[in-house]
């Protein structure tokens, strides 16, 4: 996604009502980013009907200041739109230095990047329980070879729910790999004070081709679901890019389904793609799923 730096004064067309921001002070920074994402749905649940619909639309807005001692605070406001719900979805502050960066407020955990797929919107849902929470504050450190953060949710939207996280991501031979750990306590079911969830992922990428596995773990009584998928993507020029994959989800008292997907992406631009994707899931009644849309980055 494009960023936009903007030292001394902010212009941006595609705001309704254009915003300006003047300052003197040169250590004094702004980043705007955007996503619009627009699609011709056609879901794989049984009786699922073809729709259009706005799945993406989010507007991010950081500013940054560069203390004396080469600490950088900021802060980030994102406002999004997405399957019919609208509002402010990321609102947080932090301090950024040397590698360690510290924030607190509305935003994701640390784990909410695990993950393999290259989906769009018809493969497995490879997240773990919970990603995101409203009171979070969240530790990460990154070098060039390896990133290792935590982070605890002091309360969710569920009710008296509270989740903690650890994830680590770095080198295997040549291998990327991702372990991730998380337990939300709560008292929603009442089986268990705690819900555990485990994930590893590893995955390999040359210029071209990326090919990467997963395997989860989730504890949630009665519906204890244990998870695999492979996924893949090649870049047939600059401008088009094929993937696809495979999952499966294996669910207690439920019924295990079968997850296959193979898309396609064409860039006009850099920041502007369309896509086209197909689904099949196995379980009984369930429609071959079909998508086909617009993203545009700013």
């Amino acid at each position: 996604m494009k960023k936009i730096l903007l030292p001394i004064m902010l212009s941006c067309s595609a705001l309704t009502a254009q915003a300006q921001i003047f300052t003197n002070d040169k250590e004094f920074m702004i980043e705007v980013a955007g996503t619009v994402t627009a699609e011709l749905l056609r879901d794989t649940p049984a009786g699922s009907k073809l729709s259009m619909y706005v799945s993406d639309a989010n507007f991010n807005f950081t500013p940054k200041y560069t203390l004396e001692t080469g600490m950088v605070a900021y802060s980030n406001l994102q406002v999004e739109s997405s399957n019919g719900l609208s509002g402010l979805s990321e609102g947080y502050v932090g301090l950024d230095h040397k590698g360690f960066n510290f924030s607190a407020g509305r935003h994701s955990y640390a784990s909410s990047n695990f993950g393999i797929s290259k989906s769009f919107e018809l493969g497995p849902d490879s997240s773990l329980g919970q990603t995101s929470g409203e009171n979070v504050i969240k530790l990460m450190y990154k070098r060039k070879n390896f990133e290792v953060g935590a982070s605890y949710d002091f309360e969710e939207a569920l009710g008296d729910v509270s989740s903690f996280d650890v994830y680590l991501s770095g080198l295997l031979g040549d291998f990327d790999a991702d372990l991730v750990v998380q337990i939300q306590n709560t008292n929603v079911t009442a089986e268990t004070d705690s819900v555990f969830y485990f994930g590893y992922s590893a995955y390999y990428t040359l210029e071209k081709f990326f090919v990467g596995g997963s395997f989860s773990i989730d504890s949630t009584p009665n519906a204890n679901m244990t998870a695999v998928e492979l996924s893949g993507a090649l870049n047939l020029s600059r401008r088009i890019t094929v993937g696809g994959g495979y999952g499966t989800e294996i669910v207690e008292m439920g019924d295990t389904a079968n997850i296959f997907y193979v898309n396609g992406e064409y860039l006009f631009h850099k920041e502007v793609a369309a896509f086209t994707e197909v689904g099949l899931n196995t379980t009984a009644g369930s429609n071959l799923g079909f998508v086909a849309g617009l993203t545009v980055n700013f």
